[in-house]
C-alpha cells in the first residue's frame, strides 16, 4: 500500500516555528550593562581588614588607588575579575593596589587556607586577599551594601570609592576606570 504524505507533521513543526518567532519577537531588547556608578565626592572608606599578611587599614593606602573586589571563593566569575585586577596592579606597582576581600563565612584560620590555595590557583601575585568581617557583610561598613558578587570598588587617592561595578569588566577596562585615579606621568 503507497502511503502519502500527511501535511499534519509539516503544519505542526510550522506553527512550533511561528510560535518560537512571535515568542522571540515580543520579548523586550536585552538590558544593556549598567556602567558603573560613579560617586562625586564620597567620604573616605576607614576599615580595618584581617589579611593574608596581617591587618591592613584602608586608612594606610592614602595617596594610592585602590582596586577592592568583594568576592566569594566559589565563584568564578569572582576569580576571573580578580585575575584582570591582579594583572593591572602589576602595571602600576608604585601607584595602584589590588584588595581582594572574601565574604565566605568562616573562621578567619580556616578562611586563611582557602584564600591562601585560592591566590595560588588563581596566580594573583599582586593582590592582598583579606577576609570580610561581619559589618561589612551585613552592609554596615563605609561601602555599603554588597548584593553581588563580584562587586568592584575603585577607590580614589584620598580614599573615597570613585566607582562601583557590579560587572567582570576586561582588563582593559578597569585600565581605563582607573587611569584618572593614577598619578600623572
Amino acid at each position: 500500500m503507497k502511503k502519502t504524505a500527511s501535511w499534519a507533521p509539516r503544519a505542526r513543526s510550522s506553527a512550533l516555528l511561528g510560535a518560537l518567532l512571535l515568542g522571540c519577537a515580543s520579548a523586550p531588547p536585552a538590558a544593556p550593562v549598567a556602567p558603573p556608578t560613579r560617586y562625586a565626592h564620597a567620604p573616605a572608606v576607614d576599615l580595618r581588614l584581617a589579611c593574608l599578611d596581617g591587618e591592613l587599614a584602608l586608612s594606610s593606602l592614602r595617596g594610592r588607588a585602590v582596586l577592592l573586589v568583594a568576592f566569594t571563593s566559589e565563584n568564578l566569575a569572582s576569580q576571573l575579575l580578580l585575575r584582570h585586577v591582579d594583572q593591572v596592579a602589576a602595571a602600576h606597582p608604585d601607584d595602584l593596589v589590588a584588595i581582594a576581600l572574601a565574604g565566605d563565612r568562616m573562621e578567619f584560620r580556616d578562611l586563611a587556607l582557602v584564600l591562601g590555595t585560592y591566590r595560588d590557583v588563581a596566580g594573583l601575585t599582586h593582590s592582598r586577599l583579606c577576609g570580610a568581617d561581619e559589618s561589612i557583610r551585613l552592609g554596615e561598613s563605609d561601602l555599603g551594601r554588597i548584593d553581588h558578587v563580584p562587586t568592584l570598588f575603585l577607590l580614589n587617592r584620598a580614599g573615597g570609592v570613585a566607582r562601583r561595578l557590579e560587572d567582570v569588566p576586561t582588563r582593559e577596562a578597569i585600565e581605563a576606570m582607573v587611569a584618572p585615579a593614577l598619578p600623572p606621568r
